[in-house]
């Protein structure tokens, strides 16, 4: 039997810094050609001096070219000619990296692969990795420099066993450590376990295992939702998914497993189980109303509904409304209480309204629900309001046209030119008249009855009042004549 788990682990190592030489070429620059070619050719060192003078004067460039005179000067007669015939200009170079050694594992820590013992006992491989690979380079010498290196915590891959632990130190090489001096670089130790309230066993199952630390736990335990699952294990419940966490003790250590569980049906299980928690513990209350419709969708009809009702009955809430609304509208129809629906008829869309009706027709429907609703499903008594509706919304826009219409067609228009006297009656009249064509092209059967009434009374004002008084100022005017 055995687990892997990541563990965090405070590795003691000695820190090398590695320091290597080695002589190389480079493309050799017009000057350094320049001076290779006096020294190949100059006589002595004072007639190459005399022609640099000669093209330089006294100005900065003349002890540039002296001092890489001496510098060439210095080279083998191979490497000058090296220079005047490939351009190739040999310079020292120096490069430098670091590894660790950990002694616990005797093992060398460089460039994130692990090699067996101190690489500074193993030079010719370091060689290998910091020396250039071309042939034009050659190995001077390599110097090293030691101190303590850092022993921060770090998290590691490890398998335990009854047998042996081994750690992976990089590069996925698992060395192995005893168990004494694992307890000493080992941070975990120290647990307070006894507020975890979940079973604690032995079975290791597959997944990924964690060395459990009293900090883990500590923020395990102040999640907000939390609750013991029916496998015994912690379950906690986030906005966006269900996580259920499992520890157990083996090798003298405790580990944890996580495992997460999105709002989707094939987790439909886990989402039922955090329902019922939510429900039970009063939680729903704090849980937020998006995340809710969310796992809804991944719960039964019949477990939906039922968080829907216990939402609804406290509070009106428009996306639990809707996702009742959406069930009634699949066909599951029956047991809603009285407050349910009519928080759902705040929300509801006409098509909804119909179906609303149908379960409960006694919901104070407006009449404008009402008109909704299909005129085969309405009780006798809405029947009722409905035609009594439609049949004074017709009479009011038959009035409102007779009056419009007897207005137009009475020529009063024409006629009131001829007043002498302009007062506001007469402004009324003449205003009406104007807007005349804007009350013609009115839609009527589009306004709610109120609406209607609004307009009916103004034109009645006016028919009864400015048009009446107009026509019987016209009559007198005309029996004078």
């Amino acid at each position: 039997m055995e687990i892997k788990a990541r563990v965090a682990l405070s590795l003691p190592n000695t820190f090398y810094k590695v320091m290597l030489r080695y002589d190389t070429y480079q493309k050799a620059t017009y000057d350094s050609y320049l001076v290779a070619s006096l020294i190949k050719n100059a006589k002595t060192k004072k007639e190459a001096f005399d022609y640099i003078e000669e093209i330089c004067g006294q100005g900065s460039l003349n002890s540039h070219f002296k001092r890489l005179y001496k510098e060439i000067s210095e080279f083998t007669e191979s490497q000058i000619d090296g220079i005047i015939e490939n351009s190739l200009y040999p310079v020292t170079m120096m490069v430098s990296d670091h590894f660790k050694y950990y002694e616990m594992f005797n093992a060398s820590r460089f460039r994130n692969k692990v090699f067996e013992g101190n690489l500074f006992d193993n030079q010719e491989l370091l060689k290998q990795f910091m020396m250039p690979k071309d042939e034009n380079s050659t190995f001077l010498d390599i110097s090293f420099e030691s101190e303590p290196g850092t022993t921060k915590r770090d998290v590691y891959d490890a398998i335990f066993s009854e047998e042996r632990i081994v750690v992976n130190l990089d590069d996925n090489k698992f060395l192995p450590i005893d168990k004494e001096e694992f307890d000493k670089v080992y941070k975990g130790q120290s647990m307070n376990i006894s507020a975890y309230p979940c079973e604690i066993t032995s079975e290791i199952t597959g997944g990924q295992w964690n060395a459990l630390s009293q900090t883990v736990l500590n923020a395990m335990l102040k999640e907000r939702f939390i609750f013991k699952d029916k496998d015994n294990n912690l379950g906690s419940i986030f906005n966006e998914y269900i996580k259920v966490t499992s520890v157990i003790n083996v090798f003298g250590i405790y580990f944890f497993k996580e495992s997460k569980y999105d709002f989707v049906k094939s987790n439909s299980a886990r989402c039922e189980e955090a329902i019922e928690q939510l429900l039970s513990k009063g939680w729903i209350n704090e849980y937020k109303t998006r995340s809710l419709v969310r796992i809804l969708l991944a719960v039964s009809d019949e477990t939906a509904k039922k968080v829907v009702e216990y939402v609804l009955n406290r509070k009106d809430s428009k996306e639990l409304a809707e996702v009742g609304l959406s069930l009634i509208k699949n066909g599951f129809e029956k047991g809603w209480s009285k407050e349910a629906l009519l928080s759902m008829k705040k929300f509801a869309t006409p098509i909804h309204i119909n179906y609303l009706y149908k379960i409960d027709n006694s919901l104070n429907y407006s009449i404008d629900e009402l008109l909704q609703v299909d005129k085969n499903a309405l009780s006798e008594a809405d029947a009722i309001k409905v035609r009594t509706y439609i049949t004074e919304r017709e009479n009011m826009i038959n009035q409102m046209n007779m009056m419009v219409g007897e207005i137009m067609n009475s020529g009063v228009r024409e006629k009131m030119k001829s007043l002498k006297t302009k007062d506001l009656v007469y402004k009324q009249l003449n205003d009406f008249i104007k807007e005349s064509s804007a009350h013609l092209k009115k839609d009527y059967t589009s306004m709610t009855l109120e609406q209607l009434t609004v307009e009916y009374n103004g034109i009645k004002r006016i028919y009864e009042g400015a048009f009446q008084k107009i026509m019987e100022r016209l009559t007198k005017e005309e029996s004078k004549a």
